[in-house]
This record gives structure tokens, sequence and C-alpha cells, in this order.
């Protein structure tokens, strides 16, 4: 399908241009002639079945998986491409990739961080093909607990790409597993990522519910339409190990400290006291007089509470309370705790083909394994600062598509059904239900309304509260403001 106008339009406004420089194409050009995927120093692992899992569309195959059953516990075997091997501080590609910091993703548009010979092709873990990889070894007890890990650089060999939905429906008696020789693996994945997952909930960590959606471009002109993305079994446990990964990589690095090596860690603060404070106060203002099972026990921490919240509107609202709760996130060159994955330490391993800091990482990694490398005394914070800025980059392209989507969707329909998610600063914050948009009401523009505390008021009479559905209407598009009117229905 052409990517439609707008949305190239948005990217050119933003400053991001889908094509690479003449002199990255070249480079990666000449490394496609000369792959080096015979290099001795690489360890031989194309004898274990590797596959990957990712959406059916994916073809920038980061991360290979094997596991198998060892003991009462398993030992994972999770190759990463080894992106670092290509792009070297010195060259364009680097350089190029500090630039834009990562890929960006808007619908039916892809701006790559690296040409797509390499992404799709040489680095890219293919099935079929030798490839060159970062693998990891990680040992775990029978409740899903490291016990040892190894990192090595390997030659690996995939024997299929196979897709979440397709592995889960194999996995639930449906279908066929799409790689005989990977189903043993692939059900000890299961037994894996259902043992780590529970691991996780006893270090409390916090799991949000949210709904998840993509914006896919559907049809000339423009037309995004908000597609609920639901994640199956199959996807949490492929994430799990790439938890895994992520956080047994940063404690090497943290626990073996080396003048030539600089790492870069991704950080998540707790949450302050006093926000945590304020979200029992909220979260017991939602739920009064509503079903008791609802309440926030004391003594009971929040990750276990936010795991027996009952799927509805209720916890919809409260999972959004959470999150604004929670610390600040980033990137920093020296090993701190990321309260989300409830880790001591975290780095990102597992995206070197779309994240700058993945490549810079494997680089670190490899040399610390080495035992020598070259000291970069200015990259290590120029690749931190690079990744600040994709980040925030990627959410105003978040932002301004979501809104192309509501654009187009107030302009055609004026009744909408909506969880109210929070009150603050005189908005009310919505989720539509079909599709699941985010929006906001001004309440300046309901002037007979009150806020008292998570209530909506009338005459002082309360008609809606965080967490009900609600109606609401759309009246007009304020231009002055170039925001839209809702009002309540």
């Amino acid at each position: 399908m052409t990517t439609p106008t707008l949305v190239l339009e948005l990217a050119d406004r933003l400053g991001l241009d889908p094509r690479l420089p003449d002199a990255c194409l070249s480079e990666a050009d000449a490394l496609a002639r000369s792959p080096d995927i015979d290099d001795p120093g690489l360890d031989d692992l194309t004898e274990l079945p590797f596959v990957t899992i990712d959406e059916p569309h994916s073809k920038d195959l980061d991360q290979a998986l094997f596991v198998e059953r060892s003991g009462s516990g398993w030992t994972a075997w999770y190759a990463i491409a080894d992106a670092a091997h290509f792009v070297h501080p010195d060259s364009a590609l680097f350089a190029e990739a500090l630039r834009r910091g990562a890929t960006f993703y808007l619908p039916g548009l892809v701006v790559p961080m690296l040409p797509r010979v390499l992404c799709e092709d040489l680095v890219s873990i293919n099935p079929g093909v030798d490839r060159r990889a970062l693998v990891f070894r990680m040992d775990l007890d029978e409740h899903g607990t490291t016990t040892a890990t190894s990192i090595r650089r390997a030659r690996v060999h995939s024997r299929g790409k196979l897709n979440y939905d397709g592995v889960q429906a194999w996995l639930d008696g449906r279908g066929e597993s799409g790689c005989s020789a990977a189903e043993d693996s692939l059900r000890a994945l299961g037994g894996m990522g259902l043992a780590r997952m529970t691991e996780a909930e006893s270090r409390d960590v916090v799991r949000v519910h949210r709904r998840e959606k993509d914006l896919v471009v559907d049809g000339k002109p423009l037309v995004v339409r908000a597609v609920e993305d639901p994640r199956n079994d199959v996807e949490r446990f492929n994430e799990q190990l790439s938890l895994l990964a992520n956080i047994e990589g940063a404690r090497m690095l943290a626990n073996n400290p080396a003048p030539h090596v600089q790492p870069v860690y991704r950080t998540h603060e707790p949450p302050a006291d006093q926000r945590m404070w304020r979200l029992k106060k909220r979260v017991k203002q939602i739920v009064r007089g509503r079903d008791p099972e609802l309440a926030w026990q004391k003594g009971e921490s929040l990750a276990r509470y936010m795991r027996r919240l009952p799927p509805g509107p209720v916890r919809q609202a409260i999972s959004r309370q959470a999150m604004r709760a929670g610390g600040r996130s980033g990137f920093a060159g020296e090993p701190a705790p990321h309260h989300g994955v409830g880790a001591d330490v975290y780095a990102r391993f597992t995206a070197p083909m779309r994240e700058v800091v993945g490549v810079f990482v494997h680089k670190e990694m490899w040399e610390l394994l080495a035992g020598s490398g070259r000291v970069d005394p200015d990259v290590q914070g120029q690749v931190i600062e690079s990744a600040r800025r994709a980040r925030s980059l990627q959410r105003k392209i978040d932002g301004a598509c979501e809104r192309f989507a509501l654009d187009q969707l107030f302009a055609s329909r004026t009744r909408f059904s909506a969880v109210l998610l929070g009150i603050d600063d005189g908005k009310a914050y919505l989720c539509l239900d079909d599709p699941p948009l985010d929006a906001k009401l001004y309440l300046r523009d309901e002037p007979d309304v009150r806020v008292h505390g998570v209530e909506l008021q009338r005459n002082g009479t309360t008609f809606a509260r965080v967490g009900d559905v609600i109606d609401v209407r759309v009246d007009d598009l304020d231009t002055e403001r170039n925001r839209w009117r809702l009002s309540l229905a």
C-alpha cells in the first residue's frame, strides 16, 4: 500500500527521512559482499534448533530462541542479532544511527535506523541461513531463578520464522507448530515463561493492564484506525526471555567493571512515597461503594492488588492511575535499579537493529568478554542523549498519529461510549470504547459540572465517577485552540 501523503508530511515535519545517506548505503553494500560469517572466532551453534517468534509482518528479526529442559529447570539459549559487528563507531553507519537514535514507526511507514540490506537481511536472524549473533545461555532452576549465565559470539541457524498467534494455537492444540524441530523447545518455553512470570510476581513486579492498540493505515487518503492488539501467552513468554537477557547482560556489565568498558543502562525510578500515598487515596475513592473485592487491602502490595483486579472499566482506570504514579525512566552510564521490571540493573540488548543503545551495549559487552577494547570518552554520553531524543520523538509521533485518527473519527461520528479514566487539571481523561482511542474532555466547556475528587457533579449530585462508562458527544472542532470540543451526553 502506498504511504499516504499526510504520513510523509508528518515525517518531514519531524525531520524524519526514510532515506539513508549514500555513505551508509555504500558501507552496507560492502558488508553484504563480505558478511564474515565464517569468522573462526565464532562459536558454532548451528546445530541448535533456534527459531524466531515475532509478528507475521516482521522483517527485522532481532532475536531467536531455543529452550530445553535441564533437570527440574531449563536452559535458555537466546540469540540476539550481532549488529555491533557491522556497525563500528568509526563508520558512517554508526554516525547515522547516533544521529537518528532509533527506528521510528508511523502508520504505513517505517523510518529505519539502519539500511534495509542490514536490518532485514544481513544482520536479521532470517530462517534457513547462518547468521552472526550474541548468544546468551541462561540456566534456570524450577522456580525460574537464574543460576548461571554465559555470553558468547556465535554462528546460529534459525529453523523457522514463527509468529505469536501460530505458536499459541499449536500450544492450545490447534494447527501446526510451524517447525517440527523446535516443538520440544516451544513446550519448554511455555514452562519457563510461566515460571518467570511467577518469579516476577514474587518480587512484586507491577503488571499494569492496558488495552493494547495499533494504528494502521486503511485506504487512501489517510484513514487511521485503532486496532486492539491483545497479547497472548506466547508473546508474554517471549517477553520474559527478553527481559531476562537484558537483566543478565546488565548484571555482567555491572559486576565486572573495566576501564575500557562504558555501558549504558536503562533505569526506572520507583514511585515516591507521596505519589504512592496519593495513589492509595485515589484508588480508595474510585472503589468506594463498589464491589468490596475491588478494595486495596492494607499491607497488600500494588503488584498483588493489580494482579487480582477483575477485568473491566474500574481496572482500566486504576491501571492509568498506577502508571501516572510511576517514577521516571531514562538511560544512564552508571548502574541503577529498574523499578518497572523489578531489577537492580537493566540494559537494552534486545533491539540492536532498532536502537543505537543496542548497538553500543553489544560492543561494550564484547569488549568486556574480550578483555580489551577502545575507550570512547564522548560516545557513551552521545548514545545516552541520542536514546533520550529518540524516545521523546517517538512519543510525538504517536501523539500526532492518534490525533489523525481522532480527527477522522470525530469528523464522521458524534456519539461515543467511553471509560472515565481520570480527572486532572480541568480535564476528564477518556478511553473510547470503540475504537480504543484516548481523548480529553475539557471541563471548562461544561460550566455546570463540578469536580469532587474522582467524581463529576451537577448541583451537588454525583453523576459520574472515575471507572464509570459514560456517554460523550462530539460538538465541534475549536480551531482557535486546535482541539475537539466534547461534552457529556
